[in-house]
């Protein structure tokens, strides 16, 4: 299960939904009992898992599988009551919110369904916008401790649509789901190189983690790590640590934004 999962984050190892999908399979075929050393692991979140891999795969044939996994009532090796699966379900599948997440069932206490929930309402997925009930939901007590909801909160702050735009606040909520998730790590980079007032603790850490993603290959992450080492922000300015990355990109005939920054490298200094 947790190589399924670094597999779907990015953390460690490359991206590869298909490989996720394979590992969470077997996890769910074999899901983990009481005795094993994992702390509120549940087969319950092991078939949860799976079905989410199976819903956003880009192999399309795989969707019917979802819909399968996704039923009315929960498979029979999975003990938990209806309403918790169909809570899970309703957010994994990303159905109609009036029909899987009634109202009945608020406050949520599923914290990681809160960002994937508030994106349906505001979006209007199957059902009537209502943003103020997302909203609602990610500045409400559950949310507090939910990182991915929190980070959700931050990228509206910085559409400044929904709520007052500030830069600074967007990027403490982003932070801590960042650890997690590399599409939120290549976009706080971004968010970090674009605005050279953005300050951050453990700023090496997010060096070392852009730097692994980079090695591995992940889309975007030697364009993030170049556009921080190039940028102004004082605590990832690297002049030379960038064009050496940039330098290194063009000799491989690399297509990648980062080697397009040659020219910004070798113009002479201002």
């Amino acid at each position: 299960m947790m190589l399924a999962i670094l597999l779907d984050r990015g953390s460690t190892v490359k991206r590869d939904p298909e490989q996720a999908i394979f590992w969470a399979e077997r996890a769910a075929a074999n899901p983990a009992r009481d005795t094993d050393p994992i702390k509120d692991l549940r087969p319950i979140d092991m078939q949860v898992l799976l079905g989410r891999l199976l819903v956003k795969s880009p192999t399309q044939p795989r969707r019917p599988a979802a819909s399968r996994l996704w039923g009315s009532s929960p498979p029979p090796a999975v003990a938990t009551p209806r309403p918790i699966w169909q809570r899970r379900s309703a957010v994994a599948t990303r159905c109609r919110p009036a029909r899987c997440w009634s109202r009945r069932h608020a406050p949520i206490r599923a914290t990681r369904a809160l960002a994937p929930l508030a994106d349906i309402l505001i979006k209007g997925e199957g059902g009537p916008k209502d943003e103020q009930r997302a909203l609602s939901l990610l500045r409400g007590r559950s949310a507090a401790d939910a990182q991915a909801a929190q980070a959700y909160l931050g990228e509206l702050m910085l559409e400044g649509r929904l709520v007052h735009g500030d830069v600074a606040e967007a990027v403490r909520l982003i932070v801590p789901w960042s650890q997690w998730d590399i599409d939120t790590r290549l976009k706080l980079a971004r968010l970090l190189a674009g605005n050279p007032e953005g300050r951050i603790s453990y700023a090496s850490d997010l060096v070392y983690h852009l730097t692994e993603a980079s090695e591995l290959g992940e889309p975007g992450a030697q364009s993030a790590l170049v556009a921080l080492k190039l940028s102004r922000n004082d605590q990832f300015r690297d002049q030379a640590g960038g064009c050496k990355l940039t330098t290194e990109a063009a000799g491989r005939g690399d297509t990648d934004a980062a080697a397009r920054r040659v020219a910004e490298c070798n113009a002479p200094a201002r």
